[in-house]
């Protein structure tokens, strides 16, 4: 296969496995961890928290950018699709985390997360250099 060939397409499932298990997965793990009660955690300085929800997001937004990019190439459809899933993702997860013994609803975190989705997002793009 030449380089400006297209791979074969996926089958469904395939697809589904390859590019949105990934990113399910990571997200149950992001439930998981906001889940635990939030008395017990110790962080080296201040604002380690909304460091953790940077890279936590960072990585939510790279595979869910992966796995929209497969189907929706263009850049301007990809970041607004990817973005619109990861907003709506964190979002849902404070609202989860108020009903957490110990834990808050953050603007702060909200921004953390919205702030690692677009660094997740902008680097799959910057990879894949996608037009």
């Amino acid at each position: 296969m030449n380089k400006l060939q297209l791979s074969p397409p996926l089958s469904r499932s395939a697809y589904l496995i390859r590019y949105w298990l990934p990113p399910v997965l990571y997200a149950a793990l992001i439930f998981f961890l906001s889940s635990l009660p939030g008395k017990n955690y110790f962080f080296a300085f201040s604002s380690a928290d909304k460091l953790l929800h940077l890279v936590e997001y960072a990585g939510l937004g790279y595979l869910i950018a992966r796995a929209f990019g497969y189907n929706f190439p263009g850049r301007k459809s990809l970041l607004i699709r990817s973005f619109a899933a990861c907003f709506l993702y964190g979002l849902s997860d404070e609202f989860h985390q108020w009903c957490v013994p110990y834990r808050v609803v953050s603007v702060m975190d909200m921004l953390a997360n919205v702030t690692g989705s677009f660094l997740g997002i902008g680097i799959y793009i910057k990879q894949r250099k996608v037009l």
